[in-house]
């Protein structure tokens, strides 16, 4: 397996540039949109692509997966560590009976948490 050594929103080596330029220029010749293609065969259009058979959903949802990608790219996971959660993964969020409650339980939650900065620093 060989990995890559483009790094993301880096320009891309001339090599590529070239290859993706070639590819480019092969599909327009051919009147052949890749995206179109995709799009048809999510929508289930075979007549579009002049297929005589329908597209099997499976088909079609791969199809979209793959489109997605280009409307709404995966988000990298990132571990979130909160040490304010009870075991079980429940926030314990105390009950107040009005704002004011609130403000003052929030100031002096933030009072304990400067002290406690400034005590372990």
């Amino acid at each position: 397996m060989t990995t890559s050594s483009v790094i993301p929103g880096a320009p891309l080596p001339a090599k590529t540039q070239k290859e993706r330029a070639r590819i480019k220029d092969l599909l327009d010749r051919l009147e052949c949109d890749p995206f179109e293609i995709l799009a048809f065969i999510a929508l289930g259009n075979h007549a579009a692509l002049g297929l005589q058979e329908y597209i099997e959903v499976g088909d079609r949802k791969d199809a979209a997966k793959e489109l997605a990608q280009y409307l709404a790219p995966k988000l990298k996971a990132i571990e979130h560590t909160d040490q304010t959660k009870a075991p079980g993964g429940v926030m314990l969020v105390p009950m107040v009976g009005s704002l004011e409650q609130w403000q003052k339980m929030a100031a002096d939650s933030m009072v304990k948490t400067v002290d406690a900065a400034v005590t372990n620093a």
